[in-house]
């Protein structure tokens, strides 16, 4: 047997799935999959692991935010970092640039050990927009978002 993590990129071997077992792109491309949904119908966020999210049959390997139409855009930390040296604080530049106008909740996804959380100044901005932020570990905040029936984004840390 192998060292814990040794030849993954994610070392998700200690999550219960090996790096070989994740579907490659050619693979994915010949798995249909329904692309178009019913007016009003949600999108699912189907699981995560270390490192990976799978929302609607395709696995990312990176942070995600899922604006109020559904789409699904790679997560800007640069905007974090530049002030805190990390992009386990949420800045309010971040904060601003993951608002959309109409937005009733925000539903964070913390990381895998929920690690990440919002700066004083973020959270007094989506206060401010009245935007309610659900922080909980992203394993948890999964389920919540595909439960949720508001006006919602999702922004999924998907490691630490």
């Amino acid at each position: 047997m192998e060292p814990f993590g040794s030849g993954d990129r994610w070392g998700a071997r200690a999550f219960g799935r090996m790096a070989s077992e994740r579907s490659s792109s050619a693979e994915a491309e010949s798995e249909p999959r329904a692309t178009i949904r019913n007016k009003g119908q949600a999108m699912e966020i189907e699981s995560t692991t270390f490192g990976t999210i799978t929302i609607d049959g395709k696995t990312y390997e990176h942070d995600v935010i899922i604006r109020l139409s559904g789409e699904v855009v790679k997560r800007k930390k640069k905007l974090s970092k530049k002030y805190y040296g990390t992009s386990h604080v949420l800045s309010k530049d971040e904060a601003k640039f993951v608002f959309e106008k109409g937005c009733e909740q925000l539903i964070l996804g913390s990381g895998q050990m929920g690690n990440v959380h919002l700066s004083p100044e973020a959270e007094a901005y989506f206060a401010k927009k009245g935007c309610k932020v659900q922080l909980q570990p992203t394993p948890e905040a999964i389920g919540a978002f595909n439960r949720s029936h508001a006006k919602k984004i999702g922004l999924f840390h998907v490691t630490c």
